[in-house]
């Protein structure tokens, strides 16, 4: 029975804070990246590209683009962010100001880089 009442206090704390890479973030302090990346030359989405952000008040984190060409980056804490992809010898690099509870959306084209 001890464990039950234990357990609910986390599980409650739990659901009002968010956990990204083992640190602890309250709602309401935190920004969401998304994005959309596609093959400028054919328009067709970009798969498994590298994405990394690079923030002045986190450490950097790095995701793949999915077979629609998204990606996202959920809880990402308030500053000047760096958005860039990558494909083998070809790079998009965007540079943002994130707010707390903003949402930033970053559509990119990338050259393919066998041309």
């Amino acid at each position: 029975m001890l464990a039950t009442r234990i357990a609910l206090p986390v599980f409650a704390c739990a659901a009002m804070f968010g956990m990204v890479h083992g640190t602890l973030r309250a709602e309401g302090t935190t920004g969401s990246i998304y994005g959309r990346v596609y093959d400028e030359g054919s328009h067709r989405p970009a798969c498994g590209l590298a994405v990394r952000i690079v923030s002045d008040s986190e450490p950097p984190q790095e995701t793949r683009t999915l077979p629609d060409g998204s990606f996202s980056f959920v809880a990402v804490f308030p500053g000047t962010v760096r958005v860039m992809i990558a494909r083998q010898t070809t790079a998009v690099e965007v540079h943002a100001n994130l707010d707390s509870d903003e949402t930033i959306y970053v559509n990119s084209a990338i050259a393919d880089s066998a041309r």
